[in-house]
């Protein structure tokens, strides 16, 4: 399966590009490399870019033809926090 990893050069997101890749599935990481770090992405594709570009974000999905994706960037992560906490 072709994946896009969001945060995939970070600490967290490298992790899960490496269990990702061992199992089989095909990893594109995606990451603005703020926190992130290029050698973490262990020779998988890598495109520095931040989420909030919706137009990076779309052509990377279409140009990879990504099946599926894994959320592992702060901004994301902490946008999702403050939504489940005013929420509850």
């Amino acid at each position: 399966m072709k994946i896009l990893l969001t945060g995939g050069a970070g600490y967290v997101g490298s992790a899960c590009l490496r269990l990702l890749k061992q199992s089989g599935h095909q990893v594109v990481a995606y990451d603005n490399l703020v926190e992130g770090h290029t050698r973490a992405v262990d020779g998988a594709d890598l495109v520095v870019g931040d989420v909030r570009d919706t137009a990076l974000l779309e052509k990377t999905l279409r140009d990879n033809q990504i099946e599926a994706g894994l959320v592992t960037d702060s901004p994301t992560l902490v946008a999702a926090a403050k939504c489940i906490t005013a929420s509850i």
